[in-house]
């Protein structure tokens, strides 16, 4: 430190009082995961491990359901559950949107399919079903994947499974996706082509 009537020095000076150079931060985009589904308990069995692995990754992720209140199993994923007659999201240049939907869902509803189509249509994001069947509309479109879950996600699948009545805690590593829509890119990171 300059002792009194000797000039300070750039070393001298307090941190907060040097002049530091200005970076200007990139603008940092909002990633959201949106799903769509009947029920939670279907979602935790099918695509929690995932859905939880995103969220952890920094993933906005939200589940639309007809009845939203019984959300303990979500919860226990990190995930938030609203009403499926809520507004469709649509992309801007701060966020990207991936939907993931349940395919007897999308088989069955036609104001979700529309949504789908539509979001297809303009580019909005990837899309992703789960299901036992591909939905008919796309015939062979999709492309079957598989994602292997964290040790993380398999254990908080294993209380969101217990939290939705399902007493046979998975011992399953993996869960089945099939992409559609524009060419996958975000969504497939850390899914496998099934050959």
């Amino acid at each position: 430190m300059a002792n009194d009537g000797e000039a300070m020095t750039l070393s001298d000076m307090p941190i907060a009082t040097r002049s530091q150079p200005r970076v200007r931060a990139a603008h940092a985009l909002r990633y959201e995961l949106n799903v769509l589904a009947h029920d939670a308990a279907d979602v935790v069995a099918s695509i929690g491990g995932w859905l939880f692995d995103r969220r952890m990754a920094g993933w906005a992720v939200t589940v639309a359901l007809p009845d939203p209140r019984d959300d303990r199993a979500l919860r226990i994923l990190g995930v938030k559950a609203v009403e499926l007659d809520g507004e469709w999201p649509s992309t801007t240049q701060e966020r990207i949107v991936t939907t993931v939907v349940a395919a007897d869902l999308f088989d069955a509803d036609g104001d979700v399919r529309s949504q789908v189509f539509a979001a297809i249509r303009h580019g909005e994001g990837e899309v992703a079903f789960w299901g036992a069947d591909a939905p008919g509309q796309f015939g062979g479109g999709l492309r079957a994947t598989q994602y292997r879950l964290s040790a993380a996600a398999r254990a908080f699948k294993a209380h969101a499974l217990a939290a939705v009545g399902n007493s046979e805690a998975t011992r399953n590593a993996v869960e089945a996706l099939l992409l559609g829509g524009r060419p996958a890119g975000l969504l497939a990171d850390g899914l496998v082509p099934i050959c």
